[in-house]
């Protein structure tokens, strides 16, 4: 990856912490409270590809790619999570020759930063902005019924086709009995997984550029996971400032010294 690409992405990261929700800065308070988690365990059965590739900024019913090798099930373990401060990805991927890893920081796609870098943000980016706003004003409990994108970078895990690049998973969570769905999305199918990983052009070698897949998932229990929690309250207490506000060009005092 070229250095302004590095440059941006960690502008990104940075960033994301300050647009959790669609109306701006968020409190601190919700964001260290806040936790979001995602994640896909099992086996992506591929013939059942039905996925609306406009998820990705694509033209909708763009076919499946179907990589040497592929037995038309792929092997996924993927787990993201909003932690009160840090969004962290890590996980394996493999269907025939596409075959790769992630691990460390994931880009903030709720506020649609990772696809401002890669690609049209999508209808469901949108409705991740929705859910969290609504979690952020109400505080909830929430799991099921709902898709979310996790935007991330991939290292190969294919001696022959070595490299690295950028990867869009959309992980859809079927209804939970009993649970609260979480907010704006009303998903109602099966647990299932898309795939795309993009061109962007970084200076990465980018072996698996335009690969395309997704399908239904069987594996281990519930093998999908979509999951928000937030505080319903905010705290009632507010301190006087130890300093006052600056007047005209007076700047406020430097508390940080260098």
């Amino acid at each position: 990856m070229n250095k302004i690409k590095r440059i941006a992405g960690v502008a990104v990261i940075a960033s994301a912490a300050l647009l959790l929700t669609a109306c701006g800065i968020a409190p601190s308070y919700i964001m260290q409270k806040t936790t979001l988690t995602v994640t896909a365990q099992g086996n992506v059965n591929l013939t059942a590809y039905t996925a609306d590739a406009t998820d990705f900024g694509l033209p909708s019913g763009s076919p499946r790619v179907i990589p040497a090798g592929s037995n038309g099930k792929a092997a996924i373990s993927l787990a993201f999570t909003y932690d009160g401060g840090n969004w962290n990805v890590a996980g394996t991927y493999k269907d025939g020759a596409v075959q790769f890893k992630v691990k460390g920081y994931a880009l903030e796609a709720a506020a649609g930063l990772g696809c401002g870098l890669i690609g049209p943000c999508s209808q469901v980016n949108s409705a991740a902005n929705r859910a969290l706003n609504e979690i952020e004003h109400h505080g909830a409990i929430a799991r099921g019924s709902a898709c979310f994108p996790v935007i991330t970078h991939y290292e190969s895990t294919n001696r022959n086709m070595p490299g690295t690049g950028w990867v869009e998973f959309m992980v859809c969570d079927a209804p939970v009995s009993g649970a609260t769905p979480v907010p704006s999305y009303n998903y109602t199918g099966p647990d299932y997984v898309q795939v795309y990983i993009p061109f962007v052009g970084s200076g990465d070698q980018e072996p698996f550029s335009y690969y395309l897949s997704g399908g239904t998932m069987s594996g281990y229990g519930n093998s999908t996971s979509v999951s928000v929690s937030a505080p319903l309250n905010f705290p009632s207490y507010s301190p006087t400032p130890i300093y006052p506000s600056p007047v005209g060009s007076t700047p406020p005092p430097n508390v940080i010294k260098p």
